[in-house]
């Protein structure tokens, strides 16, 4: 689902939400596919169509996440329902790092992609998401897709030509972090960045019964085969610290503990702490896109025709792409065409 669809898809769910903690969890589900793109238009859809809606999208830590710098121009391809694809098409690829990410229990790596999305320069980077719903840690790939991850990791590179590319990342996040390594393994890549990797076996595999690939590609035999890997963790959360230097001892990863922190998640603190671009900038190897200067608010002037009111003159215009979506918004019945003014009458 893509374009104006998409959005609407989204206000529908929105409109169909009955408590505000439901609507969180349907921001959250919008934060993960939507591009910084289409997440502005959203805004505008919102004042159009759900105006009681808007108060809660613009109170959102990721509408000012997203508001503070120029929108990264990423457009989204569905590779399969769980692998998507963020590029901009207008930079050729052998100017770019190729970035395949492995999630964890959600299709996100421990923050909202759209906060991902809005801090890799599009210039720099095509961005590759995998999700397993079935959280089994890719073993089956994942749904209508590959059906083994040796499959997956077949598919991918089918499918992405990854040799086109200036670099080839691997990066996971919780369960999803051997996993990067296993594609690193299986897949050619330059360097896993895997941050709070956690061990790929589980019990509910013995409840399912399903048979398992024999040979795991961590394995000592592979351990001189590995990309240069390194692992992140947060220096305090002693399961993370352990899986850690398990990866350094055994496949010479490079470890960079973060200090002071305990959690299992230390990328949502250090996004509300502001240092997540320096984190991912040191990660990936790239300068983040300074932010913009604050622009000049406008002042209000007064209008000679309407006595008592001020009107804002000076603001910026909408852009084209907004334009786009709001037009396409009235024609496929989501907003009424705007009301005409009653002409003036001497006698009102």
């Amino acid at each position: 689902m893509t374009g104006a669809f998409a959005l609407a898809a989204h206000v529908e769910r929105f409109r169909a939400a009955r408590t505000p903690s439901e609507l969180t969890v349907r921001f959250a589900e919008a934060d993960d596919v939507l591009t910084p793109l289409e997440y502005r238009a959203l805004g505008d859809l919102l004042a159009e169509t759900l105006p009681e809606v808007l108060p809660h999208y613009r109170n959102r830590q990721v509408t000012k996440h997203v508001a503070a710098q120029a929108v990264q121009p990423y457009i989204r391809r569905e590779l399969a329902p769980h692998v998507l694809k963020f590029t901009d098409p207008s930079v050729p690829d052998e100017r770019k790092t190729l970035l395949v990410a492995f999630t964890g229990l959600k299709p996100r790596l421990m923050l909202p992609n759209l906060v991902l999305l809005q801090t890799l320069p599009a210039r720099l980077f095509d961005f590759v998401i995998c999700y397993d719903p079935g959280h089994d840690h890719f073993v089956a790939g994942t749904v209508d897709y590959a059906d083994t991850f040796p499959a997956m990791v077949r598919r991918l590179n089918a499918d992405l030509r990854p040799e086109r590319y200036r670099r080839h990342v691997a990066i996971g996040t919780s369960m999803g972090g051997l996993p990067a390594i296993r594609y690193g393994l299986l897949g050619g890549v330059d360097e896993v960045v895997a941050i709070s990797a956690a061990t790929p076996w589980h019990i509910n595999r013995l409840k399912v019964g399903r048979p398992t690939e024999a040979f795991d590609p961590l394995c000592a035999c592979m351990a001189g085969r590995a990309p240069s890997t390194l692992a992140v963790y947060s220096a305090l959360n002693r399961t993370d610290s352990k899986v850690a230097h398990w990866l350094g001892e055994h496949f010479g990863a490079r470890l960079r503990p973060i200090p002071e922190a305990a959690e299992h998640n230390p990328l949502s603190a250090m996004w509300r702490d502001g240092t997540l671009a320096d984190l991912l900038a040191e990660l990936l190897h790239f300068t983040p896109d300074p932010a913009p200067a604050a622009p000049e608010p406008a002042r209000p002037r007064a209008n000679p025709g309407q006595k008592g009111k001020a009107k804002v003159v000076g603001g910026p215009a909408p852009s084209p792409f907004v334009r786009f979506w709001r037009r396409l918004a009235r024609r496929i019945g989501l907003a009424a065409k705007p009301a005409r003014k009653p002409p003036r009458s001497d006698a009102t």
